[in-house]
């Protein structure tokens, strides 16, 4: 009979660290979604006069959508990505396009980066 409550409380840490990561994956990828649009946003503006507007639009949904990532994320990865973004606003404030670009692209790659890095897969539990 001990083992049964062993086992049973076993299941249940599983199960709730299973759920657990569910709910965190949906999160993560609904935010990182969200800034995805907003960086195709900002590159279909980039040599219109909505880019500022565009871009202070990404710098705040980053700045809202960091917040909630930051509860069970590494802090180190969005620092890169909230960095990257204030570096293509303060571009673009410079009209110096060819970098803006350069620092989307990365901002993408860190982003899918903390997407696959945030999935629960076999080979990161082993």
């Amino acid at each position: 009979m001990r083992f049964l409550k062993e086992y049973v409380i076993i299941f249940l840490v599983i199960v709730f660290v299973v759920s657990i990561e569910i709910i965190t994956d949906s999160i993560t990828d609904k935010t990182i979604n969200d800034i995805n649009i907003s960086i195709k946003e900002v590159e279909d503006a980039l040599e219109t006069d909505e880019a500022m507007d565009k871009i202070n639009d990404l710098c705040f949904s980053w700045k809202r959508e960091s917040d909630k990532l930051s509860f069970y994320m590494e802090h180190d990865e969005l620092e890169k990505v909230g960095v990257l973004v204030d570096n293509v606003k303060s571009d673009i404030k410079n009209e110096n396009t060819e970098d803006v670009n350069q620092e989307l692209d990365e901002i993408k790659f860190l982003l899918d980066h903390v997407k696959d890095k945030q999935k629960l897969q076999l080979k990161s539990i082993f």
